[in-house]
């Protein structure tokens, strides 16, 4: 029989004699293990494909940024790791499953087709934007706040689970649809750069900031989120566009913050107060496109309403400063408080800015509307006229109208050398009063008794 003492020391050998066995972690990549061994994560031996599992295991941050790491298999033994950087390398996949404490990951910038982070219940910031990636599953990072995916291939994107996220990111990729119904808490959203069609924002209401500019977008709803700051939508193909949230007033008036350009087929804009719109959002600062203007209710506008609102005639005199501007009121109802806002020559310069001077304009008859220059004027034609009046068509509604003026102007530096003088009125050859048609013969009559016969050719 044998010594049990024997036994005994033939089972302790190993912890007397050696110590505790050093369990090793499979590091492939050179570069991964290099960095590894040069921060006393390694086990003394260079390029040996292995470091030790107990020099990483408790390990809680890592950084192995701009390290040329195209592998990074070994990372599953860095089982209570928070937080990982591996940006900028040279990465085609990533699997973070076994790093289920995980809350911080920064992925972006490497050749990633596939990136597996359902395991990780426990994200709170995911950054893998400019990669590979054609599919990004995050139903199960509940957590996540920050999601940074954007400049990747992805052609769908399903971020119902995250009812947290706060922030994502997701432009620059083949998107066509994007929902984001579930996401209350949500206050960044870029989604630019897609080839979305509709985008519903109508649940979001904590939304500060939308860049949605570059998709295919016919409307857009922003009347529930009044909390927005920054809208940034130019280059869609928008048809309407609600912005009474009861905000616009906040939104700082540059083209930085508000941008509603290069959607040609886009006229009239919904919003708190069209006058304020009209002079703070302007073509002039890259807000706007020339056709567009502004009323708190489109929908009252039965016509458009540059069907019954024309610009007649333009006086520019050059000696006294002043522009003065016939508009005919072809409206069956008067105009309340009408003023011509600015004028936009075809070069984009603004060559007149003006306030409200008048309480009325009466229907269908000509007012003229005079105001100061800063400087003498030699505009580009056509003219647009940014015309803000209060008109009743089936209840009242402020509105502001873009009118074009093609015609060559009255200059009274050229007519009138001699003295001042105003036009009163305008009549047919059967001595009718009219508002100054193009193509037939007119009476010009002036308030110091002269009168000039013209003919303006269309």
């Amino acid at each position: 029989m044998k010594n049990p003492l024997f036994l005994f020391l033939l089972f302790c050998f190993p912890m007397l004699g050696f110590g505790q066995v050093d369990l090793k972690t499979y590091v492939p990549d050179d570069n991964f293990e290099n960095y590894l061994e040069a921060n006393s994560m390694g086990d003394g031996i260079a390029l040996n494909d292995s470091v030790n599992t107990l020099s990483v295991e408790m390990l809680m941050s890592l950084d192995v940024s701009n390290e040329n790491i195209s592998d990074l298999t070994g990372i599953e033994d860095f089982t209570v790791l928070s937080s990982l950087k591996c940006y900028s390398n040279q990465l085609t996949s990533l699997d973070v499953s076994n790093n289920i404490y995980l809350t911080a990951l920064r992925c972006q910038s490497n050749q990633l087709t596939s990136l597996d982070v359902s395991q990780n219940t426990a994200l709170n910031s995911l950054f893998c934007f400019s990669n590979f990636l054609t599919s990004l599953d995050v139903s199960q990072n509940t957590a996540l706040t920050y999601l940074y995916s954007h400049s990747n291939q992805l052609t769908s994107l399903d971020v119902s689970q995250n009812i947290a996220l706060y922030f994502l990111k997701c432009e620059s990729n083949q998107l066509t649809s994007l929902d984001i119904s579930t996401n209350n808490a949500l206050q960044y959203l870029h989604c630019y750069s897609n080839q979305l069609i509709s985008l519903d924002v109508s649940n979001d209401t904590a939304l500060i900031e939308l860049h949605c500019q570059d998709n295919q977008l016919t409307g857009l709803d922003l009347s529930s989120n009044s909390a927005l700051y920054r809208l940034i939508c130019n280059d869609n193909q928008l048809t309407s566009l609600d912005l009474r949230n009861g905000n616009n007033n906040n939104i700082p008036t540059t083209d930085v913050y508000i941008k509603l350009t290069n959607n040609p087929d886009l006229y009239c804009i919904e919003v708190d107060n069209s006058a304020y719109s009209t002079t703070n959002w302007t073509v002039s600062q890259g807000i706007i496109d020339t056709q567009s203007y502004f009323s708190v209710d489109c929908s009252a506008m039965n016509f458009y309403c540059t069907d019954s609102l024309e610009v007649t005639d333009v006086i520019i005199d050059n000696s006294n400063l002043t522009m003065n501007i016939a508009i005919y009121n072809g409206y069956n109802s008067y105009l309340s408080m009408p003023y011509v806002a600015f004028t936009i020559d075809a070069n984009g310069d603004t060559i007149q800015q003006g306030n409200m001077n008048l309480f009325v304009a009466w229907n269908l008859d000509t007012t003229w509307y005079d105001y100061s220059i800063n400087s003498a004027i030699s505009p580009s034609y056509p003219l647009t006229m940014y015309f803000v009046y209060v008109v009743d068509v089936g209840g009242s509604v402020t509105d502001t109208c873009a009118l074009t003026y093609n015609s060559t102007p009255t200059d009274i530096n050229y007519i009138n050398e001699s003295g001042d003088r105003k036009l009163i009125s305008i009549i047919d050859l059967l001595g009718r009063e009219t508002k100054g048609t193009k193509n037939e013969p007119l009476f010009y009559i002036y308030d110091d008794g002269t009168v000039e016969k013209k003919i303006i050719l269309e």
